[in-house]
């Protein structure tokens, strides 16, 4: 797909530009991060204008959080866990039941299998790992199919959840 209107900002570091072709073709937003990695995301807007105000707002969010400390790119399976934790304790399933043992099945293992990766970047290659890791890595007794497929149901009923979501969304608000 050939892009066209390439408007590069602030020496490079902000690139505008629209898809050839569209019906209704929105402005994207290009911003050079640290260690050559680039985010990509939307303007949402038409308008040449709007969409390097909302470029520049974005990049100032992002070089600020970088200065921080903070990651940009994605949130890690750990803190998307933590805080999934907080916001599901204390609320009910969608039958009315508990979510306590849905955590403590997520908590067990798979935060040490999955707690530094990023929650975007995991695939379903990656539960295929997973069960044959957890068919070696045990406490006690070696884990059934069973239970590894428990394991791999609640993971995912974390992964879907909605607080997941968000925590990216927020990231970039």
């Amino acid at each position: 797909m050939e892009y066209v209107d390439i408007s590069p900002l602030k020496d490079g570091e902000i690139v505008l530009h629209q898809r050839e072709g569209m019906k209704n073709p929105k402005y994207q937003i290009r911003i050079r991060l640290g260690g050559g990695k680039y985010l990509r995301l939307s303007s949402k807007t038409t308008q040449f204008k709007e969409a390097k105000r909302v470029a520049f707002e974005k990049c100032n969010i992002l070089k600020t959080k970088e200065e921080l400390g903070e990651d940009l790119i994605g949130v890690t399976y750990k803190k998307a866990f933590i805080n999934w934790k907080k916001y599901t304790l204390g609320s009910t399933t969608t039958r009315g039941g508990k979510w306590e043992r849905t955590v403590r099945t997520v908590e067990l293992y798979s935060l040490t299998y999955f707690g530094k990766m990023k929650v975007k970047s995991i695939k379903p290659k990656d539960f295929i790992n997973y069960a044959q890791w957890r068919q070696v890595n045990f406490k006690r007794t070696p884990p059934s199919n069973d239970s590894i497929i428990k394991e791999i149901t609640a993971i995912r009923s974390f992964l879907g959840s909605g607080p997941i979501k968000r925590l990216d969304a927020e990231l970039l608000s």
